[in-house]
């Protein structure tokens, strides 16, 4: 209906980097925190769940050898930083009603943000 808000349509998402680089010699080193912000929003137009409305930070610590022709680098990430929780995504459908992906996913599926996670990463380039 007219007025309605889309569904998975936040009024608000946005990415903020905030990010450093220093160079020691022949390395170089960056720093960067990530707030990755979503608004509220639908999961659908009758408005039955509600998802979004989260903020995640990230941070990102990385060495570089740039004096190296294959130029490796180690990157130390936490994604998530604070643990939020918060719901995605989701499917609910209207009770008594029969739909197409019930047979698939049975009465409802839900998505959350990825809990906390420490990754260490080794890189090239070639």
């Amino acid at each position: 209906p007219k007025g309605t808000t889309m569904s998975s349509s936040p009024l608000l998402q946005s990415v903020t980097t905030l990010s450093y680089a220093k160079p020691f010699g022949s390395f170089l080193t960056q720093t960067m925190l990530v707030n990755s912000l979503q608004g509220k929003s639908w999961t659908d137009i009758t408005h039955r769940t509600q998802v979004g409305d989260f903020s995640l930070l990230s941070l990102y610590l990385n060495l570089t050898r740039t004096d190296m022709s294959w130029v490796p680098a180690l990157t130390l990430s936490v994604n998530n930083l604070t643990n939020v929780q918060k719901l995605v995504a989701g499917f609910s459908p209207k009770p008594g009603v029969q739909t197409q992906f019930q047979d698939v996913i049975g009465n409802s599926s839900y998505v959350y943000t990825q809990p906390r996670s420490v990754v260490l990463r080794l890189s090239a380039e070639f």
